[in-house]
């Protein structure tokens, strides 16, 4: 039986680097999904102007699936981007190494290293993935926050 080379480890590491970003975006995209629906519904249920118990139960059960979703994929988003970077670094290790990297090809030559020097290096970091993916939801969490203030206080 053959052993592994650095050329099927680095192959797999590009296909799980890919997989995890496009895994991060989609769970984003179904969980902004997922809320546009909540907050629709929230919304057109307290348009109806009808005050009763049941209403409101019903309104600060919505805002407590937001408020727990949203920490969910807070979480979540946190935890792709882990593997994300572990990937990444994984793969620029290989890229670094003399055995399985040639060293004739220059650093424009070593896609995951360009990456994490990307991630690392341009501007805005504030804006990256990361932090989008990790404290998007956590806006959201205060969102629904103030939406069950408003049940509780304009409701009563």
């Amino acid at each position: 039986m053959e052993k592994i080379s650095c050329k099927d480890v680095y192959d797999s590491l590009v296909q799980l680097t890919i997989h995890a970003e496009n895994n991060a975006w989609e769970r984003f995209n179904s969980y902004l999904l997922g809320n546009s629906i909540l907050i629709l519904a929230w919304a057109t249920i307290l348009n109806h102007n009808n005050c009763s118990k049941s209403t409101r139960l019903v309104l600060y059960i919505i805002c407590i699936f937001g408020i727990i979703g949203s920490l969910a994929f807070s979480i979540l988003g946190n935890r792709g981007r882990a593997f994300l970077s572990k990937y990444l670094e994984m793969g620029s290790y290989i890229e670094g190494d003399s055995q399985c990297w040639e060293q004739k090809l220059n650093q424009k030559f070593k896609p995951l290293s360009e990456t994490k020097s990307f991630r690392d290096n341009l501007g805005f970091r504030w804006c990256g993935g990361r932090n989008i993916l990790v404290f998007g939801p956590i806006v959201f969490v205060f969102f629904y926050a103030f939406l069950f203030c408003i049940i509780f206080l304009n409701l009563q």
